[in-house]
């Protein structure tokens, strides 16, 4: 029988996982990079992995990507995963793809540098990755400046046009990324919410991670408010802000026993958890599919939720205490909402999509924790924090319009 060997080692700014499927979409393929100083950290990057005649043992499998540079043989990036496939009791070899996400890569100098795929520690294959470097047209026009006295017009004129060049690549390559986007939507609706997904739990694990790694119960309790809130503002906007339609004609509104506000109804509800791409729909989907037998009665959740409008129970998830976490949903969604909100808007093409935007990245969240984390206490956390968020009213948040 063949040994396992790479097929394939693909540079791309998006590798996007259909959740569902398992499918790959990628985005921004490309072969190289350039920069004008170095040392050069890039923008996050993924490298999409092909290997040809795996037999899954049963065991777990681990996957390197190193990226090292060839004149010295150090290693100047690496990123691994574990792989979890059931044997196959007919040993018949089967395809695998891999995704490797490298976030702070830092490359010395220009060079060509070798992408190298382990498999249990044996290379299995390799490519070349061309690391340009466009500094020496910029030394031409912009030498060092001595001192603050013998600064020319010239010279700084030659350092706005490097500003100006460096601010249109990246103007190019966001055009680039949207351009893909664009035809990949022809194919999959959803891929520029995968994209958005993916980049806010990322945004999200690099603002909580500390030195024993990301705090999964966090994840979730911040991804669940954000989300049920989501369903709110998404309301807001469309019927509301731009409608001209007023709240007591979208919501039904209740006054709890501390004398503030809350929001229901029917419009709230569909993308909290009864439409096809509501929070409940890609929570629950995702916890099923890492092996979740019993979910959580979300109509429990919802009357609980009700019953405790006004009182100090409300929106406190009940959760196991060794799951439970430092601050309430409430707060995290006063604290993220406003810095996120510019992002969740420039990734939809419209206000309803905001809710789902969260929910993917929730079902992405589930699943890769599936091994840390029990998947239904997962959705659990979820929709605990989802359903009393999605009535809160956090009037400062209202008034300005969506970026």
């Amino acid at each position: 029988m063949p040994d396992p060997v790479c097929e394939a080692l693909i540079f791309c700014e998006l590798d996007i996982v259909e959740a569902q499927t398992s499918k790959h979409t990628l985005v921004g393929v490309f072969e190289s990079l350039s920069s004008t100083r170095f040392p050069f950290q890039p923008d996050r990057f993924f490298v999409h992995g092909m290997v040809a005649n795996f037999v899954p043992s049963g065991e777990s499998t681990k996957f390197v990507l190193n990226i090292k540079n060839p004149e010295v043989g150090s290693i100047v990036g690496s990123a691994g995963i574990r792989m979890e496939k059931a044997r196959s009791p007919s040993k018949i070899p089967v395809y695998v793809s891999a995704r490797f996400s490298f976030d702070n890569i830092v490359f010395p100098a220009a060079g060509n540098y070798e992408a190298e795929l382990l498999l249990n520690d044996e290379l299995i294959g390799s490519r070349v990755l061309e690391i340009h470097s466009t500094a020496p047209a910029v030394a031409q026009v912009s030498p060092p400046i001595p001192s603050q006295s013998t600064v020319k017009t010239s010279d700084v004129l030659s350092d706005k046009k490097l500003i100006a060049g460096v601010a249109k690549m990246e103007t190019d390559r966001q055009a680039a990324i949207k351009e893909g986007l664009a035809r990949q939507k022809k194919i999959d609706p959803l891929v520029g919410l995968k994209a958005g997904a993916l980049e806010i739990y990322h945004r999200l694990s690099l603002a909580i991670k500390d030195a024993k790694g990301v705090h999964i119960e966090t994840m979730l309790t911040i991804l669940g408010g954000l989300a049920g809130f989501a369903c709110q503002m998404s309301i807001r906007e469309e019927l509301i802000r731009k409608g001209g339609a007023s709240e007591e004609s979208v919501f039904v509104i209740i006054v709890g026993a501390d004398g503030r506000r809350y929001f229901s109804g029917d419009r709230l509800n569909q993308p909290l958890a009864e439409s096809q791409y509501s929070i409940w729909s890609l929570a629950a989907g995702a916890a099923q599919k890492s092996g979740c037998q019993t979910l959580p009665d979300v109509r429990e959740i919802f009357k609980h939720v009700a019953s405790t409008m006004g009182g100090e129970k409300f929106g406190i998830p009940r959760i196991p205490d060794n799951h439970r976490v430092s601050e309430p949903p409430i707060n995290w969604v006063k604290s993220i909402w406003p810095r996120l909100a510019p992002f969740i808007a420039s990734q939809c093409d419209k206000p309803s999509e905001w809710p789902v935007l969260f929910g993917i990245t929730i079902q992405d969240a589930i699943q890769k924790a599936k091994d840390i984390i029990d998947p239904a206490i997962a959705v659990t956390i979820v929709m605990e924090c989802a359903v009393p968020m999605s009535k809160v009213e956090l009037p400062e948040f209202y008034e300005s319009p969506a970026p």
